[in-house]
C-alpha cells in the first residue's frame, strides 16, 4: 500500500503524525493583536478540531484573530486521537496601562519608559530590535535580548535615540524588527510635553498621524475647545497619564466656566483632576465677580494676587483676555464705589427719618449705618443740646454698624469715616487716631483715610478733607451748614 504525505497510518501501538510542512504558521512573526494564519492539511479520514476556533479561508488555511499565543489542533479518527500544540510566532510590547477605556491606553509615555516590557512565543531569535517609524526613517530605540526559553522581560531602551525620535512627532508607533521583517506590536510611545504643546499651541497636527483612534479623538476634542468656544461636549475621555489628565480637566473647566460650554461632568469631578494653577485662577475669578457684585469690597488684595496667578493655565487666549478684562474692572471699581457712596448719601439726604433703600442695604451693618447718618444729618441742623444728643445717638448707631460690618468692607470704612466726623464735631479729637488705626480702608478709600487723620489736629474741617480726585468726605456725608465758619468744630 502506498501512503501519501497527508495521511496518518495506523501502526499499533503508535500513530505516524503529519509531517511539519503540513501544519505550520504562514507568518514567521506577528505582533500585537495582528491576525495569524495556520497552514494545516487534514489527513484522509481524520477530523480536525481547533482551539481557539479559526475562520477557514480555504481548505487547509485558517485565520486566527486577536492576540492568540497558542493554537491547539486535535486529530480524531474513531477512538484514536492526538493533539498538537503550536506556539504562535508572536511578539508583544506592553506598557503600564491598566485602563483600557482611556485614550492613551496603548501609549507608553517617556516618563514610564522603564516599564516597557515584551512577551514572545513561537520563535527563537536571540535579539530583536525595537524601532520607531519617523517619516521615511526607521529609528532603533531599544532591543530585546531573548534568553533561552524566556518568554517575557524588560526592553533595553536607548533614551537618547528615543528623545531624538520623538522630536519629529509627539506619538510614534513602536515595531519590532527581526532581520528584515518589521511588525507592529500594539503599542505607541509618546511625549506628554509635546502632546500638550500640540493641543494648546498647535505644535503638531494629529489628523494624518498614525495613532490610536480614541487618542486622535481626544486630541481633536481638546484642540477644538482651545481654538474656539463649543456649545457642548457629548463625551469626555480622561487619559491615564496624570499630567494629561490634569490638562483635560483644566481645559474642560475653562470651557465650562469661561465659555459656558455644556460639559457632561460636574465641576467637582473636574476639580478632582485639575491642576492647582487653574484652581487658583478660577477661585480668583469667583472672588473678583463677588467683589464687583457686592459693591465696595476691598480690591487691593485681589489686585496683588492677580500678579502671581499663572495665566498660562488658561490655555485659550480668549480666556486670558477675559480674565485680564475682569482684572481691569476690579481696578476701575473706585469709580463705581464713588457712585454708590454718593447714591447712599443722597438717599439719606432725601429721607432723614425713614428706611431708605441704599446700595449698601443688603450688607451687614448697612441699616445701622443709615440710622447713624440720619442722626448725624439732624445734628448738623440743630444747636446746643439737640446737636449733642443727635451726635451721641449717631455714635451709638455707628458702633452697632461697626460691630456688624465686615472688616475692610465699605460699611466699615463709611462707619469709621462717620465716627471720625462725629468725634471731631463733638470736640473729642483725641479719640480720632484710634478710630483710624484699626485696619485699612478699601483701596479706593485709602486717600480718604489719610485725609481724615488730619482732623485729629485743630484745623478747619474744610481744609483737611480735600483729597483731589479721590473719594472725599462730601461724597459720603452732606456738609453741615456752618462748615467753613469758626463753628465748624462743633
Amino acid at each position: 500500500m502506498v501512503i501519501s504525505n497527508d495521511q496518518c497510518v495506523d501502526r499499533t501501538p503508535f500513530v505516524l503524525l503529519p509531517s511539519p510542512g503540513h501544519i505550520s504558521f504562514v507568518e514567521a512573526l506577528v505582533g500585537g493583536a495582528q491576525v495569524v494564519h495556520l497552514h494545516c492539511l487534514s489527513p484522509s479520514g481524520w477530523e480536525l478540531q481547533f482551539d481557539p476556533v479559526p475562520r477557514e479561508i480555504r481548505s487547509g488555511l485558517y485565520e486566527f484573530t486577536g492576540p492568540v499565543w497558542t493554537v491547539q489542533v486535535r486529530y480524531r479518527k474513531g477512538l484514536a486521537s492526538f493533539r498538537v500544540d503550536l506556539p504562535c510566532p508572536r511578539v508583544l510590547l506592553m506598557g503600564v496601562s491598566s485602563r483600557q477605556d482611556s485614550p492613551d491606553a496603548d501609549v507608553v509615555w517617556v516618563d514610564d519608559i522603564s516599564d516597557l516590557r515584551y512577551a514572545i512565543s513561537g520563535f527563537k531569535v536571540p535579539r530583536l530590535e525595537v524601532t520607531l517609524q519617523t517619516g521615511h526613517d526607521v529609528r532603533v530605540i531599544g532591543s530585546i535580548e531573548t534568553a533561552e526559553g524566556g518568554t517575557r522581560g524588560a526592553v533595553s531602551v536607548n533614551n537618547e535615540e528615543l528623545a531624538s525620535a520623538l522630536q519629529t512627532s509627539p506619538v510614534l508607533q513602536a515595531s519590532v524588527r527581526a532581520g528584515d521583517r518589521h511588525v507592529a506590536c500594539g503599542v505607541f510611545i509618546g511625549s506628554p510635553d509635546y502632546v500638550e504643546e500640540s493641543i494648546c499651541h498647535g505644535a503638531f497636527d494629529f489628523r494624518e498621524a498614525t495613532v490610536p483612534p480614541s487618542f486622535r479623538s481626544w486630541v481633536q476634542d481638546l484642540r477644538s475647545i482651545v481654538e474656539s468656544p463649543q456649545d457642548g461636549l457629548a463625551v469626555v475621555a480622561f487619559p491615564r497619564h496624570k499630567r494629561l489628565r490634569a490638562l483635560t480637566a483644566d481645559i474642560l473647566l475653562g470651557a465650562a466656566t469661561l465659555d459656558e460650554t455644556a460639559v457632561p461632568l460636574p465641576q467637582s469631578s473636574l476639580l478632582e483632576f485639575a491642576s492647582g494653577a487653574i484652581r487658583d485662577v478660577l477661585n480668583w475669578r469667583a472672588r473678583a465677580l463677588k467683589l464687583l457684585d457686592d459693591r465696595g469690597q476691598d480690591c487691593a488684595k485681589l489686585l496683588s494676587e492677580f500678579a502671581s496667578l499663572r495665566l498660562d493655565a488658561l490655555f485659550a487666549s480668549r480666556w486670558i483676555e477675559d480674565l485680564t478684562s475682569l482684572r481691569d474692572s476690579v481696578a476701575d471699581s473706585p469709580a463705581a464705589l464713588r457712585k454708590d457712596l454718593q447714591s447712599w448719601r443722597d438717599a439719606i439726604y432725601h429721607d432723614a427719618i425713614g428706611s431708605p433703600v441704599t446700595p449698601f442695604s443688603g450688607l451687614q451693618g448697612g441699616p445701622e449705618l443709615v440710622r447713624a447718618a440720619q442722626c448725624y444729618r439732624r445734628a448738623g441742623r440743630a444747636r446746643g443740646s439737640q446737636r449733642t444728643s443727635n451726635l451721641l445717638a449717631a455714635l451709638g448707631h455707628v458702633e452697632e454698624a461697626l460691630g456688624a460690618a465686615q472688616a475692610a468692607g465699605v460699611v466699615n470704612a463709611v462707619g469709621r469715616t462717620l465716627k471720625v466726623m462725629i468725634l471731631r464735631r463733638s470736640g473729642n479729637i483725641g479719640a480720632i487716631p484710634a478710630a483710624l488705626i484699626c485696619g485699612d480702608f478699601p483701596l479706593p478709600m485709602r486717600d480718604l483715610q489719610v485725609a481724615l487723620s488730619a482732623l485729629a489736629e485743630p484745623v478747619p474741617i474744610t481744609d483737611s478733607i480735600g483729597t483731589g480726585d479721590s473719594i472725599r468726605v462730601d461724597d459720603i456725608l452732606t456738609p453741615w451748614p456752618d462748615d467753613g465758619t469758626p463753628n465748624d468744630n462743633g
